[in-house]
């Protein structure tokens, strides 16, 4: 990726599923949506995680870097 460049995260879908794209820490919800798109980043490292609720009882984290 070039600086500048961007970058489109697509996490697994449910029929019943809620979707929530957060940062490192958990700490800002960056999207409630299954596809999240990041604009103009850096080269570096990123990490972020995505959780797919199920029927408000299960959750699966999917740590991206």
């Amino acid at each position: 990726m070039c600086n500048g460049g961007t970058v489109t995260l697509t996490g697994n879908t449910s029929a019943n599923g809620t979707y929530e794209w957060f940062d490192a820490n958990y700490s800002t919800l960056l999207s409630t949506d299954p596809i999240h798109t990041i604009n103009n980043l850096t080269a570096g490292t990123y990490t972020y995680n995505y959780i797919l609720n199920v029927n408000y009882t299960s959750s699966t984290s999917y740590h991206i870097k």
